[in-house]
């Protein structure tokens, strides 16, 4: 879906609207009543395009609520350190998670006994 097509369309119309307007008085009534077809035609086109773009923002919002309702619900379980959500067995550091509410993973470090995160550079392990 293109966001910018309606707006392209209304600045058309737009064009269109102030031609009809600066040749009303020289146009024949067929030639009046044609500019004037055509510009309800795009007119419809840009409403028919901005009423499909409202049905899609719905549709995203309602989808980023459940996102979002779904990530406060997630219980993750504490290994080794980090924290490892349910079917995931990536290891997240908990930090992360605690102040942003974002998964970033860890890696081992010091032969494998620790862990770190490469955003926040927090330490996780069983020393």
């Amino acid at each position: 879906m293109d966001i910018v097509a309606p707006f392209t369309l209304l600045a058309s119309a737009a064009v269109n609207a102030k031609k009809l307007f600066e040749a009303s008085k020289a146009l024949s009534n067929a030639e009046m009543k044609q500019m004037i077809a055509d510009l309800a035609m795009q007119m419809a086109e840009v409403s028919l395009e901005m009423a499909t773009l409202k049905h899609e923002i719905v549709r995203l919002q309602v989808e980023n609520a459940a996102l979002k309702d779904k990530a406060t619900n997630e219980k993750p379980k504490l290994k080794w350190g980090c924290y490892q959500f349910e079917g995931d067995e990536t290891l997240y550091c908990p930090k992360c998670w605690e102040t942003q509410h974002r998964k970033h993973p860890t890696t081992r470090v010091m032969s494998g006994r620790f862990r770190k995160c490469s955003i926040c550079d927090a330490m996780m392990g069983t020393g």
